[in-house]
């Protein structure tokens, strides 16, 4: 399978999650497996921080996942990504980490962490497209599920 086929099999899986889920945390973990059920045959790691109070809190993981469980604002990748406030890639030893933040309005809510192992994967611009539009996605639904689950 080719790469526009594998990102464009995972966009389907990532936008029926809003069929199915009830709430938001619902809807977050859907994201996660969405991604990482078809990302773990591709070596791959996906989770979701949220921002609580001064921290980004690990939310869900499948794979493994490099950041510590809870990570304080300004101590690392996390906090540089949403700082730039887009899509960001990191260049590991044996391993490229790309990031998004996802948003309420301009606050910021989570982010959403994809890695793939350097020698298997080669991230393009299509990789990061797919990134911003499941950023896009993640903070559209967030809304919807906030203004009904209120």
């Amino acid at each position: 399978m080719d790469k526009s086929q594998f990102l464009d099999e995972l966009r389907l899986e990532v936008g029926l999650v809003s069929d199915y889920a009830k709430n938001i945390n619902e809807f977050y973990r859907g994201v996660v497996h969405a991604i990482g059920n078809h990302a773990k045959s591709q070596s791959m790691s996906v989770a979701i921080f949220i921002v609580e109070q001064e921290s980004f809190v690990l939310y869900e993981c499948i794979g493994t996942c490099p950041y510590p469980p809870i990570e304080k604002f300004g101590e690392g990748q996390l906090s540089l990504c949403a700082i730039r406030g887009g899509e960001t890639v990191f260049s590991e030893e044996t391993e490229e980490r790309m990031l998004t933040p996802f948003y309420s309005g301009h606050h910021l809510l989570g982010i959403l962490y994809l890695s793939v192992p350097s020698y298997e994967y080669s991230i393009t611009e299509e990789d990061l497209v797919f990134l911003q539009e499941v950023s896009n996605y993640m903070t559209n639904k967030q809304t919807q599920f906030q203004r009904h689950n209120s």
